[in-house]
């Protein structure tokens, strides 16, 4: 049975046309049973990535009509909020980490309007190095499962039984269900709030959101964690037994971070995809980790299929 709630789904992008490309297509794939409407808030260096993204809306615009394109406009000053400056927690924040207090981009402005609009009950946040690997099966009934406590229920897409190892959880209703506080947060199953597919409250984002501060999607992973962890906030989880999603780091496109990433060049990627290509990840039927680092991708045109070593 179809599930007549709607899902905000926002993606974040930067330099990437290519690999939000291939996250829209496994979107459209495997997402048949859901409601949803894409929110795409991404920025560009320089006038050749921006025809990436002009390219890609061109083709997502001819073809489909939930989708929204939102460009972070430059900011010469950060624009904190009067709740951001009164909560003793987020000067903390602000005072311990520098990058936060040199906001270059409207990014969390553009993201808590998106958020704000939308007529959806639920939302998940995505990168555009990810995609979805199969076909997702969320029904009206696992959303209704947040909506009994919107403030500490969530459901992931990246969870499953490939990256359970030794842990015993509880498994009933074709779900695991697990308690993120009592892992570590550097656990898998203990990071709580994620910009990896993992379905929310939509109100409940919105009004956590709003009381802390973050100036891209780094800082607002980190300062989500940080955050939900101390208010004890999105701490029950459920997941459905095989993973739907994964990551493949490669390249990094940011510089707050120095996380840990493949090396294919965004300019040649960028490249390629102004010549008709369109990117494929190789998948192996066997995985036990969520973020997949290939020896190499394939750069499809027709009939033609490019391997490109990227290690």
């Amino acid at each position: 049975m179809k599930t007549k709630k709607l899902l905000q789904i926002i993606i974040f992008s930067y330099n990437r046309a290519l690999q939000l490309d291939a996250l829209l297509s496994s979107i459209k794939k495997n997402w048949k049973n859901t409601e949803y409407h894409i929110d795409i808030i991404y920025n560009s260096s320089d006038s050749t990535y921006q025809s990436g993204y002009d390219l890609l809306k061109q083709k997502t615009f001819d073809s489909e009509k939930n989708i929204s394109y939102y460009k972070e406009q430059s900011i010469r000053f950060p624009q904190w909020t009067i709740k951001e400056l009164t909560d003793i927690y987020n000067l903390k924040l602000l005072y311990l980490c520098p990058f936060l207090r040199h906001a270059k981009t409207t990014f969390r402005k553009q993201l808590l309007h998106v958020l704000k609009e939308s007529k959806a009950e639920h939302v998940m946040f995505l990168t555009d190095d990810s995609i979805f690997i199969k076909p997702v099966q969320l029904s009206s009934q696992n959303l209704s499962w947040i909506n009994e406590d919107p403030f500490h229920n969530q459901i992931s897409m990246r969870h499953g039984i490939e990256t359970l190892g030794s842990k015993d959880l509880n498994y009933t209703g074709e779900q695991y269900h697990w308690d993120f506080s009592k892992y570590s947060s550097n656990d898998h199953w203990g990071y709580r709030f994620s910009l990896d597919a993992h379905i929310y409250h939509r109100e409940a984002i919105l009004k956590t959101l709003s009381n802390i501060s973050f100036s891209n999607p780094n800082t607002l992973e980190s300062s989500g964690m940080l955050h939900t962890n101390k208010k004890g906030l999105f701490n029950k989880g459920k997941c459905f037994k095989n993973m739907s999603i994964l990551s493949f780091p490669i390249n990094i496109v940011q510089t707050t971070f120095k996380n840990e990433a493949l090396k294919a060049s965004p300019d040649v990627l960028n490249e390629y995809y102004l010549n008709g290509y369109h990117l494929e990840y190789p998948l192996t039927e066997n995985f036990q980790t969520f973020q997949i680092y290939p020896n190499q991708i394939y750069l499809v045109k027709d009939k033609e299929c490019i391997s490109l070593s990227i290690k």
